[in-house]
C-alpha cells in the first residue's frame, strides 16, 4: 500500500479506496478458495494488511477497524472469503462449473432413481 501512496499525489479517500480494491485486494484474495486460512494467526496476518491500509486511508486514525470498514463501505477479508466459498460451493453443487472448462467433479448416478428388478 505504501507504493500506492508514493504513486498517487492525491490523498483523496475514494481514489485510494479504488486503488486498494484494484491493486492490493486481488493479491490478498488470489486462490482464496484453495488456500483460505483457518488458523487465527494466519487470518490476522492477512487481515492486518487491510487494517493498516484502511487506517492510512482514513483521516481519523482513532476509529476501530469495523468503523473504518463501514466508513469506507468495505467488507473484512474474512467475510469476503466466506462469501466466495459459499458461492463456489453453490456453483459446484448446482453443476455450473462444467460450462467454464473445469473438470466434472461430481456426476449424477443414472441408476439412483430407478427401481431395482429382482
Amino acid at each position: 500500500m505504501w507504493q500506492i501512496y508514493q504513486i498517487f499525489a492525491s490523498k483523496n479517500i475514494q481514489l485510494l479506496k479504488i486503488a486498494f480494491i484494484s491493486y492490493v485486494r486481488p493479491s490478498l484474495e488470489y486462490c482464496s478458495i484453495i488456500w483460505s486460512p483457518y488458523l487465527l494467526q494466519d487470518i490476522n496476518f492477512v487481515e492486518n494488511v487491510q487494517k493498516r491500509s484502511t487506517k492510512s486511508m482514513c483521516k481519523n486514525k482513532r476509529l476501530y477497524y469495523a468503523e473504518r470498514l463501514s466508513l469506507l463501505q468495505l467488507e473484512s477479508l474474512e467475510e469476503r472469503r466466506l462469501k466466495i466459498d459459499l458461492i463456489e460451493t453453490f456453483k459446484i453443487l448446482h453443476f455450473q462449473k462444467n460450462n467454464t472448462g473445469y473438470p466434472k467433479t461430481f456426476s449424477r448416478n443414472p441408476y439412483s432413481h430407478k427401481p431395482y428388478d429382482l
